[in-house]
């Protein structure tokens, strides 16, 4: 009898270790999860641009890192295309800010005399996914110790937790960039780029054009015809590096 309620309760706390571990490890996670996460922007690009002859490309960018096009390009003047209509639209106009500033920072000059003409177009959808995902169900077990022939053993409840997987919903936003570059002296159509990603954490678009700028200039002009995945590393409590 003693044997068959120690064995019983070794499980009984083996288990309740376990629990504990899972609890632990899932807080850990949750607590740096918050800190850190990557991001991927998808890109696909044509062009009929020179080839660099070294490439720049990096498979993974910190967010303090400031990507820089090839030295062939470095100084190329460009100019935002924007049409009257275009130009009243105060939504459109601020994003074309942020796609000059973004061009400026890795290597090209904004200016009227452009050797380059840049038309952009954007887009943001919300969607809804499903994944799985581990829960902790609370359950109530019986704890036992002692007892005899003669005595009963001494029980009493206590609480633990088992972890099970369900299937949840939930909802993300897909933001997206599509750049055009026209040569300023045969006004035709030389380079065009989309960039492409989704997020449940950041869902403002205006927050996302950076990123969505800056994958579609790593190893520009890029390979034509290819679609490729630049990550980004991001720290959401702390602003990209204007």
């Amino acid at each position: 009898m003693d044997r068959t309620i120690r064995r019983y309760e070794g499980g009984e706390m083996s288990q309740v270790c376990r629990n504990l571990l899972w609890i632990f490890a899932i807080g850990m996670i949750l607590l740096f999860s918050g800190c850190t996460s990557f991001v991927d922007v998808r890109v696909s690009r044509f062009h009929e641009l020179p080839t660099p002859a070294h490439k720049l490309s990096v498979p993974m960018i910190k967010q303090e890192f400031i990507v820089r096009v090839p030295s062939e390009y470095v100084g190329k003047r460009f100019s935002l295309l924007m049409s009257a209509d275009q130009s009243e639209d105060l939504e459109r106009k601020q994003y074309g800010y942020v796609i000059a500033r973004e061009l400026t920072l890795v290597g090209f000059e904004e200016s009227k005399n452009a050797d380059y003409l840049v038309d952009f177009k954007y887009a943001s959808s919300s969607q809804i996914g499903q994944r799985v995902e581990p829960s902790m169900i609370p359950t109530t077990r019986v704890f036992c110790t002692g007892g005899s022939a003669v005595a009963p053993p001494r029980c009493a409840p206590f609480s633990t937790f088992q972890t099970m997987y369900q299937t949840v919903n939930y909802s993300f936003v897909t933001n997206s960039l599509d750049l055009w570059v026209v040569d300023a002296k045969t006004k035709t159509r030389v380079w065009q780029g989309s960039a492409q990603s989704s997020s449940d954490q950041i869902s403002d678009l205006h927050q996302w054009m950076p990123y969505l700028v800056r994958a579609l200039m790593v190893d520009f002009p890029g390979d034509t015809g290819k679609s490729s995945s630049v990550r980004f590393e991001m720290h959401f409590t702390k602003p990209l590096e204007k």
